[in-house]
């Protein structure tokens, strides 16, 4: 018996005497790294927050931007740092065992995260942080980089703001002040595009596609005061970038998507910005949006038949003879081609006053309506 039992205990004392040299190696396999990070103007930055990518060790910097990162494993090892408002860097670092390793790190300002936006609903323009007005705006910049294009897509993101969308014809409900959310009625609320309303009858925002915009303002009511009895409960503005004398500028932008139980969904956009003289500029802009459906029409056969076509452009002229003088032009067009993305009940081929159940699943109806809707404004 004693014999086994030596036996056994030697077996565990192996163990763990193996356990504990190989923890002692794993722990000296490690290194430090410490370091500050600063802005442009060599400020210290608190808070910010440093991580080694692919693991879970990570610090924030102190009050005077320094930072220490311990058990580091030995190596090349990324470092990532990021703090809202400025943009995220990573460096590479060679990590050697039981040693402190410096890297500092010197951050830029975001001009997305801190971008400056000026808003003019009030009648002057003002930044929208500064505004005693309950507005919301978003940049253009914004809106392409997020890749929205409809005023739907952002403005339930808005507080006390909620949209329903109905195909062509979009309303906006501010702070659940409205007629009624089916009918059309006496506008409790507008939409402009920049000076100029463009509200749909009832006060629905028609689907002009926001492209090649400067900004988009959400202004809650009332304001009646500044923008007539149509905006008792707010208005949406949209306000589009302004031929530049400055410099010859274009753009293009694309897509390719597919929908679930549909098919492809394509299109862009492209804008021009021509000057004429030190004074005088055009700017013409147009885009196309063919999205595809995924709701079958069982009573006319037709599949996918939701789909969206938009086509549409606009073209801007504007001269400045003097600071205080101007004179533009704006002509705006647009086609739409579609239907609601609703499921409805079904008839019973069997017989034809029963109906089959709502089935959302089967994203099938039986409604024979298509919008097709070509509004034209000239500002």
């Amino acid at each position: 018996m004693e014999k086994k039992f030596h036996i056994k205990f030697s077996k565990i004392a192996y163990l763990f005497l193996m356990l504990f040299f190989s923890s002692q190696f794993l722990i000296a396999q490690t290194g430090s790294v410490k370091g500050k990070v600063t802005d442009e103007n060599g400020g210290g930055l608190p808070g910010v927050h440093i991580v080694i990518e692919g693991t879970s060790i990570g610090a924030s910097s102190d009050l005077n931007g320094a930072y220490l990162l311990d058990n580091v494993p030995v190596g090349n090892q990324n470092l990532k740092v990021s703090f809202i408002g400025y943009k995220s860097i990573s460096k590479s670092v060679n990590v050697v065992e039981g040693k402190t390793t410096d890297l500092s790190f010197t951050l830029s300002k975001d001009a997305l995260g801190l971008e400056e936006i000026m808003v003019t609903s009030t009648r002057r323009s003002i930044n929208v942080q500064r505004t005693p007005a309950s507005i919301s705006a978003i940049s253009g910049n914004q809106l392409e980089v997020q890749g929205k294009v409809d005023v739907t897509q952002f403005i339930d993101a808005v507080p006390g703001v909620t949209s329903v969308s109905n195909g062509s014809n979009n309303r906006i409900i501010f702070r659940n002040i409205a007629t009624s959310t089916q009918e059309a009625g006496s506008a409790v609320s507008a939409t402009y595009f920049d000076d100029f309303p463009i509200s749909n009858p009832g006060g629905g925002i028609p689907t002009i596609r926001m492209v090649d915009m400067d900004r988009v303002e959400v202004l809650k009511g009332p304001q009646g005061t500044l923008f007539g009895r149509s905006a008792m409960s707010g208005i949406v503005r949209y306000i589009p970038n302004k031929p530049n004398t400055d410099k010859i500028a274009g753009g293009l932008n694309t897509y390719l998507s597919s929908t679930t139980d549909g098919g492809l969904n394509f299109g862009g956009h492209a804008y021009l910005n021509l000057p004429i003289t030190d004074k005088m500029a055009i700017r013409a802009v147009g885009y196309g949006f063919n999205n595809s459906g995924f709701i079958d029409n069982v009573e006319l056969n037709v599949p996918d038949f939701n789909d969206e076509k938009i086509y549409g452009g606009r073209f801007a002229f504007h001269w400045q003879p003097t600071d205080k003088f101007s004179v533009g032009a704006t002509y705006l067009k647009e086609n739409y081609q579609g239907s609601y993305a609703w499921v409805t009940s079904t008839h019973d081929p069997s017989d034809p006053y029963a109906h089959n159940p709502i089935n959302v699943k089967d994203r099938t109806r039986i409604d024979g309506t298509k919008q097709e809707n070509s509004p034209a404004y000239d500002f």
